[in-house]
């Protein structure tokens, strides 16, 4: 049986034999815009940062009754070090390449908004690996991580911990937006061809800026629409939680950089600027084609490019 010093040289050696070709592809710019278009998912590697300290993480999963939040393994470069407790995962079995140190101790939840860079996915057998785990300390294992740098990664993502209870509460928030939005698309497009009015008629209608006449009322009566849909104040809980995704991280950033306190842009903790694309995106839902995540993504997606849009005063 080999004995745990040699294990651990055999375990250096293999892990200095990186593959460039996957760093090169993890840090490539379009391959990360790429993967920003898409949702964060179980099993990639993200880098994670508060504008203040960095890190990397494994995604464990999005808890399904917020999607706000991921769950996360901390990741770390293999030169940090490492004991029994971690896991060593070599270049073969690496997005980016080179050997990472997977501290599946410190497992915990953090604001998805907190991720910043994908550097990509796993594969199966490595996704696998991490989470079958389980280490145990080992106290004649003289060659392990220091004490400081678990600390600091424990501290770090104990600290990113307690930003769950700083984002804002779901409050006003429907679970089916969709249906009014189904609605008032359908009131919309009777307008347009039932009384033939014209799309900004249609949207004054639409805000009780317009009032139809006893006569229109009348036709729309008869083609099926006699009550106008009614919507309410509340967004629904999939704009909320999908604002939150990384990919409008730096919308978010922007935003509250021209228009408030710099220094929050990192974690937005009153939710204006992601509340303001959320709010932005459902006043197009019902002019667009299409329910669920991708949908409302692509919304977000024309929401955002009105709120990077630089006014004279920003010159």
């Amino acid at each position: 049986m080999m004995d745990k010093k040699t294990e651990k040289r055999l375990i250096n050696i293999i892990a200095h034999q990186y593959q460039p070709e996957k760093s090169r592809e993890a840090t490539d710019p379009d391959a990360v815009a790429s993967r920003l278009e898409g949702p964060v998912a179980p099993g990639q590697l993200w880098e994670v940062d508060d504008r203040e300290t960095h890190a990397m993480a494994f995604v464990c999963g999005i808890p399904e009754d917020d999607r706000r939040l991921v769950r996360v393994i901390p990741v770390g470069d293999y030169d940090n070090g490492y004991d029994s407790r971690d896991l060593v995962i070599l270049p073969t079995g690496s997005p980016t390449g080179f050997p990472l140190i997977a501290y599946k101790q410190f497992e915990t939840t953090i604001p998805v908004r907190l991720l910043s860079v994908p550097y990509g996915s796993f594969d199966g057998q490595t996704v696998a690996t991490i989470r079958s785990f389980v280490g145990k300390f080992d106290p004649d294992d003289e060659d392990g991580a220091t004490l400081s740098d678990r600390l600091n990664i424990q501290d770090r993502f104990e600290r990113w911990h307690a930003r769950c209870g700083r984002l804002p509460e779901l409050r006003n928030v429907s679970e089916d937006g969709f249906a009014v939005s189904r609605d008032l698309s359908g009131y919309l497009e009777a307008l347009r061809t039932v009384l033939g009015l014209a799309p900004a008629q249609c949207l004054a209608v639409r805000r009780g800026t317009l009032t139809l006449t006893d006569e229109q009322e009348k036709r729309m009566e008869e083609a099926g629409f006699g009550n106008r849909p009614r919507t309410t104040g509340a967004l629904p809980r999939s704009f909320v939680e999908l604002s939150e995704q990384p990919r409008w991280r730096f919308v978010a950033d922007e935003y509250i950089d021209r228009h408030g306190d710099p220094s929050m842009s990192s974690f937005d903790a009153d939710g204006a600027a992601r509340g303001m694309l959320a709010r932005r995106a459902f006043a197009l839902a019902a002019r667009a084609n299409g329910t669920g995540d991708e949908a409302v993504m692509g919304m977000m997606a024309k929401a955002a490019g009105t709120m990077t849009e630089r006014t004279d005063d920003d010159r």
